[in-house]
């Protein structure tokens, strides 16, 4: 009986114990991860980034679907292209931005410099 006692506490120590053990900071895992991406000057290296992906807007009871696709390149250009089907309302629009403008556009019309303000879904981060 008192192996068992000894045993089922042995057991419960490790159990209150091991997650602390295993317990990892911060700064542990952003260099894991530094570690495991080729390191500091590997990261440093790049240049340019691209990101693309699709958006889904609810307006005016009508679901609005489309692509989005950000591209960045050292040291201060951006751009973001948002392309959005408004066929279920009767068109279609393209939005850019370059950092400080933004333009929008239609198959049907020219596209357009409008004020950054009118396009809060395209801001670049």
């Amino acid at each position: 009986m008192k192996r068992v006692l000894a045993m089922a506490a042995a057991v419960g120590m490790v159990l209150v114990l091991a997650p602390r053990a295993l317990a990892q900071t911060a700064e542990e895992v952003v260099e894991k991860h530094l570690a495991a991406v080729g390191g500091r000057a590997t990261l440093a290296k790049l240049t340019s980034q691209v990101a693309a992906g699709t958006v889904a807007i609810q307006a005016q009871g009508a679901d609005l679907r489309g692509t989005i696709e950000i591209t960045k390149k050292a040291p201060n250009k951006s751009r973001t292209l948002m392309r959005i089907d408004l066929s279920s309302v009767g068109g279609s629009e393209m939005i850019a931005t370059s950092g400080a403008t933004a333009r929008r556009g239609s198959p049907a019309t020219a596209c357009r410099a409008i004020a950054r303000s009118r396009a809060p879904s395209c801001r670049t981060c």
